[in-house]
């Protein structure tokens, strides 16, 4: 295989890695989630369905977009802040047109393991997410401005928060309690 396959090949690996985990995640929360069919990077991944009490669909959901590898978030130099670079502008013309909030989801590896991708099995470290179609919405001015990059504030993806923001979603949660921000 030449260099370009490898890095192709690994690449697409990581992606779908992070796509078993996220959806193993929604799952162990007992809710329902699907890969988005793409034959090209157009920025959505999986669609979560939340379910009511009794594990029905509600029709209520979110849409994700995975990025799996460490090489998606850099530190700013002056505060440390997490920054995500939107390679694609399409992506953000794409989250913009969607009747349901997007979320985007990050897996990382532990800095030492990225590199042995052929020798070791490979485990994310860390994954979290964050909703992000409101702070494209508000930098790009509803879609007139070119955004490159947001500040990546996610929580940790697990049954919790996953229930979390299907109790928000659904009308139980503290935020639905506080009404509209």
């Amino acid at each position: 295989m030449q260099a370009d396959d490898v890095v192709r090949l690994d690449s697409r690996r990581k992606g779908k890695l992070l796509a078993l985990e996220v959806a193993a995640r929604i799952t162990s929360a007992d809710q329902k989630c699907f890969e988005i069919p793409a034959t090209e990077d157009e920025g959505l991944d999986i669609e979560l369905e939340f379910t009511d009490d009794e594990g029905k669909g509600t029709g209520k959901r979110v849409y994700l977009q995975l990025k799996a590898g460490n090489s998606y978030i850099r530190k700013r130099k002056t505060d440390q802040a997490e920054i995500f670079h939107i390679k694609k502008q399409r992506w953000v013309q794409y989250w913009l047109k969607q009747p349901h909030p997007v979320m985007l989801v990050i897996g990382t590896f532990a800095k030492s393991k990225e590199r042995l991708l052929a020798e070791e099995k490979l485990e994310f470290a860390d994954v979290r997410w964050m909703e992000i179609s409101s702070i494209v919405k508000q930098a790009s001015e509803n879609g007139k401005k070119a955004v490159k990059q947001i500040e990546f504030k996610g929580e940790r993806l697990d049954l919790t928060s996953v229930r979390r923001l299907r109790d928000e979603v659904l009308g139980k949660g503290p935020a639905a309690a506080a009404g509209p921000s």
